[in-house]
């Protein structure tokens, strides 16, 4: 367990049960091309106690997810090689990786962006600049399994709506 700020519990970062094949590390992946912003966030993370990789552009950045396997993965959008965007169609387009909590941290502040990353399959879209209390309650929350990606609430609840 990881010792929380603030008189809030503790961090869980002990194994849990997934659906999937392989398990999902308690490991956060920071995805951003811009350094201040991956060395920033990254230093805070770590602070905290938490297990953090980091890489600098989308290409980058999947192959750091299938690696690490990531409960929670911070994206930024713009970025060169692939975007944020389509990094996060492809994490939800793996049966291995879809469970992990996908946010969005980026500059771009249009509801249209915030619509795109939603249909792309991100768990929520935070503008920068953002609190970072705000990120680490999130994260805590999905380390302690009281929130999940939605991608893996849909297919819980999925099978209720189905009609043959």
């Amino acid at each position: 367990m990881v010792a929380a700020r603030h008189g809030e519990p503790p961090l869980n970062t002990g194994s849990s049960n997934h659906e999937t094949s392989c398990p999902l590390t308690d490991t956060v992946v920071l995805v951003d091309d811009e350094p201040n912003i991956r060395e920033t966030v990254a230093f805070i993370l770590e602070a905290e106690g938490l297990q953090v990789a980091t890489a600098c552009d989308g290409i980058e950045g999947l192959d750091v997810v299938h690696e690490q396997r990531p409960k929670v993965v911070l994206l930024d959008v713009m970025m060169p090689g692939m975007d944020g965007y389509e990094l996060c169609r492809r994490i939800r387009s793996d049966a291995d990786l879809r469970d992990a909590y996908v946010l969005i941290l980026t500059a771009r502040g249009q509801k249209a962006d915030e619509l795109r990353a939603l249909e792309a399959g991100a768990d929520l879209y935070l503008s920068k600049p953002f609190d970072d209390e705000v990120v680490l309650s999130i994260i805590r929350d999905v380390f302690a399994g009281r929130i999940r990606s939605r991608c893996h609430s849909a297919r819980l609840i999925a099978p209720l709506h189905h009609v043959a």
